[in-house]
């Protein structure tokens, strides 16, 4: 995402995103399946309402 687009939606947890990204793709300190669990679970939906608002306008 650009540097616009996130000055324009700071309700969107960007830092958290792309930290989480880093450690799926690089394997940092191996990957806890219950963590990402419970990101997919308790975080994502959140985010796809966020998104899909976004995207409406």
């Amino acid at each position: 995402m650009s540097p616009r687009f996130k000055s324009l939606h700071t309700d969107i947890e960007w830092e958290r995103i792309r930290g989480f990204r880093n450690r799926i793709v690089h394997g940092y300190f191996g990957i806890d399946p219950s963590i990402v669990w419970t990101i997919i679970e308790d975080y994502l939906p959140e985010l796809e309402s966020k998104l899909r608002i976004i995207n409406r306008t």
